[in-house]
């Protein structure tokens, strides 16, 4: 891999890099571009065929962009278009942005049918797991109006990912719960904010609002 980057990428250390390949082996983390593009290039397969695709070969064209009035399915989404997004996916990479989308989101929102159907699960979510979401937002947006660029952008991706999906399907109160949600909006806001300020129009447009 670091023969075919050279002169072409930049990547991380050795030390890192083995680290990355153990958690793309493991399936603890997606392979992002460049690395999925040199593995593919390094065996000459599909990322698919490498399994390096993380199930991505079926992802919805719509996806961010449609009004999802299950609730279980929406958190899906929203793990799913951050993952996909952090991956450099084609289907979000590429994607148009739609404004009309918005209308129709928003009328079946109002009008549509909405169900509950959060299934929970793991450790129990308090009012401090929610402070913490609120207090990361206000610092990634501190960071973005004092540096910009992707990378405060894909920060705010991976804790979306990593730290607040996961919260979002553990056991907590209602009121918890609606907290959550209303905290997690507002950074979902900050992210599609950051992908406009940073030339990512499609981005911006399908950024999930719980």
């Amino acid at each position: 891999m670091e023969r075919l980057a050279k002169g072409r990428h930049h990547l991380a250390n050795r030390t890192s890099l083995l680290r990355m390949i153990s958690a793309w082996e493991s399936g603890a983390r997606d392979a992002s571009d460049p690395y999925r593009l040199l593995l593919c290039e390094a065996y000459g397969k599909s990322p698919d065929e490498l399994g390096l695709g993380g199930g991505t070969e079926h992802v919805r064209s719509d996806i961010g962009l449609a009004y999802l009035g299950s609730l279980e399915s929406a958190t899906s989404a929203l793990g799913e278009l951050a993952r996909f997004d952090e991956m450099k996916h084609s289907a979000v990479i590429l994607g148009k942005y739609m404004p009309d989308a918005l209308n129709a989101a928003c009328l079946d929102w109002l009008f549509g049918e909405s169900l509950a159907d959060l299934r929970l699960s793991g450790s129990k979510v308090t009012s401090q797991d929610v402070a913490e979401v609120r207090t990361m937002t206000e610092n990634l947006d501190r960071l973005d109006r004092f540096l910009g660029g992707e990378q405060c952008r894909l920060m705010a991706l991976r804790y979306l990912r990593e730290r607040v999906v996961p919260a979002l399907k553990a056991s907590k109160t209602q009121a918890v719960g609606r907290d959550l949600f209303s905290a997690t909006a507002i950074l979902c806001e900050l992210v599609g904010w950051m992908a406009y300020d940073t030339s990512r129009h499609s981005r911006s447009g399908t950024s999930p609002r719980p």
